[in-house]
């Protein structure tokens, strides 16, 4: 593991891979970079990749200031630039996405190409909020954190995560396993609330049209509880020329139900962007 300070705290990141094209993973909210090991072992022989934890998440420091999309962003640059990366191919899951779309929006020189799982563009309304069960079991399950109900907490969770007949089978198996080392508990409950009031302050749905020209996939599940689906599918019809890759049976949790199918059209990706290789 290695850091890059910034200011009085500093982001800790891993890199993987010595060789092909590079790729940044832009985690979501309360999770660490860990959460990115099955990506990370289906490119670690042909890609370079960066994965790291968000400010006050995992092994990451403190927040410092108010907490930002825009910020998270600039950090993520930071980051590229400390590593020597002039470009790379750039994926964010939820919040993570919500950053990559301001990372594009920002320096879309720097993207090869843009993959956004399971997030939104944000804006006003009710649009981007979640579904109303989804609604209640956020609000549920935060709570729970706050009282220290890590039982209950960590079973509402999975139950955000994934839909009813996805729980018992081997990705909700898997994903209950891992609960302790990738999601934040009671302990960074300060982050948690900063990363939550980060991605409502998100709006970039006015933006969106700036990315035409970036090879840009929209990942969405369908069955998601914490994003809308609408506001998925939204999301894709503003960013002219992007792609829509539907997971009908996966909830939020997409990236670990659903990760050979998530690897497979990444790969596909990466490979067919104008200028893969960097």
């Amino acid at each position: 593991m290695a850091r890059l300070t910034l200011g009085e705290t500093w982001l800790e990141y891993d890199l993987h891979g010595g060789s092909g094209p590079r790729v940044l993973w832009i985690m979501g909210m309360g999770a660490t970079r860990e959460a990115w090991r099955g990506q990370v072992a289906a490119f670690q022989h042909t890609h370079q990749q960066l994965t790291f934890d968000n400010p006050g998440i995992g092994g990451s420091g403190p927040i410092q200031g108010r907490l930002s999309v825009p910020g998270m962003a600039q950090d993520a640059l930071l980051l590229m630039d400390h590593v020597g990366w002039e470009s790379a191919h750039v994926v964010g899951v939820s919040l993570g996405g919500m950053v990559a779309q301001e990372l594009a929006l920002g320096a879309r020189e720097r993207v090869l190409s843009l993959s956004l799982l399971t997030t939104h563009g944000g804006g006003r309304g009710l649009e981007p909020l979640p579904p109303a069960g989804g609604l209640v079991l956020f609000l549920r399950q935060r709570f729970a954190v706050m009282r220290g109900q890590t039982k209950q907490s960590e079973r509402l969770l999975m139950e955000l995560l994934f839909p009813p007949e996805a729980l018992n089978g081997p990705a909700g198996q898997e994903a209950a396993e891992a609960l302790g080392s990738v999601f934040a508990g009671r302990d960074r409950m300060d982050a948690l609330q900063a990363q939550t009031w980060a991605a409502v302050r998100h709006d970039t749905a006015r933006r969106l049209h700036e990315l035409e020209g970036i090879r840009t996939l929209v990942v969405r599940s369908v069955q998601d509880r914490l994003v809308s689906p609408a506001a998925q599918a939204k999301l894709h019809a503003r960013i002219p020329g992007a792609e829509l890759f539907d997971l009908d049976e996966a909830g939020h949790g997409a990236l670990s139900q659903c990760r050979d199918a998530i690897n497979e059209r990444l790969r596909e990706h990466f490979g067919t962007a104008a200028g893969a290789v960097d």
